[in-house]
């Protein structure tokens, strides 16, 4: 959620979720995956996700925005899913 609309910052809540996947079981925080930053049509996520990506530490084509509420970058999305998935 990059709006913050709920007190938190993405890059935050994004920290945290990589360090309980790692703690949970590293061999996870190491296969292919993507960030999706939702939430881009509202006004305050413009400023949450200019730091967001500043601080992003990993290949941009990992990083991709959303707006689910206006179908913004699903189809990217869903292509870039596609990409990574092994498929069976």
């Amino acid at each position: 959620d990059s709006s913050g609309i709920d007190g938190r910052l993405p890059g935050d809540d994004f920290k945290v979720l990589r360090e309980e996947l790692s703690a949970y079981n590293d061999e996870l925080s190491q296969k292919p995956f993507l960030v999706l930053l939702n939430k881009i049509d509202t006004e305050e996520s413009r400023e949450n996700i200019k730091l967001f990506k500043k601080d992003y530490p990993f290949d941009s084509s990992t990083l991709m925005e959303i707006s689910a509420l206006e179908k913004v970058g699903l189809q990217e999305f869903l292509q870039s899913l596609q990409k990574i998935t092994p498929s069976k």
